[in-house]
């Protein structure tokens, strides 16, 4: 029996700064985080507003979980593109 395997290695060469596909990843990376500044920045200002009335619904911890959530993947994205 003859077993072939096609392997295809990763290209972790996105950021080559002659393409312009380069210069579009970095604003679509600027927008995310800046969407994610102001998104993170109204939670904020609502649990401070009234604590127990924002964790008194069950949305709340949506939202919380949803903010650990994006950070999470934003910082685990960064380390991986920039390790």
């Amino acid at each position: 029996t003859d077993v072939k395997v096609l392997v295809s290695s990763l290209n972790f060469n996105i950021h080559d700064f002659s393409l312009v596909s380069t210069y579009a990843r970095i604003f679509i990376y600027i927008v995310i985080i800046v969407c994610f500044v102001f998104f993170f920045r109204s939670q904020v200002e609502d649990i401070s507003a009234d604590y127990k009335l924002y964790f008194s619904e069950p949305m709340g911890y949506i939202h919380l979980a949803l903010v650990v959530l994006c950070a999470y993947v934003i910082v685990i994205y960064l380390t991986i593109i920039f390790s």
